[in-house]
């Protein structure tokens, strides 16, 4: 594009940086809404129990977990 700034590989390794630590959350963040087999729409939702609830929401979680690349995943375990 003739207006956009040019960026110098230096730049955009700084910028790939910022994104990737930015996010790393991402994987933590979606477990700590895991409740069972299901997983909850909000943080401070009651226990879900046995049964599965919010379908939608935790087949979207458990797709995004599934996309996740393997290098990205915490080289720790994440309690949940």
């Amino acid at each position: 594009m003739p207006n956009e700034p040019e960026l110098s590989f230096e730049e955009l390794v700084g910028y790939r940086r910022q994104l990737q630590r930015f996010c790393s959350a991402h994987y933590a963040s979606l477990l700590s809404f895991l409740n069972g087999i299901s997983f909850k729409l909000s943080l401070g939702d009651r226990p879900l129990g046995g049964k599965a609830r919010h379908l939608s929401s935790t087949a979207t979680c458990i797709e995004s977990l599934l996309d996740w690349p393997v290098h990205c995943l915490p080289k720790r375990p994440i309690d949940i």
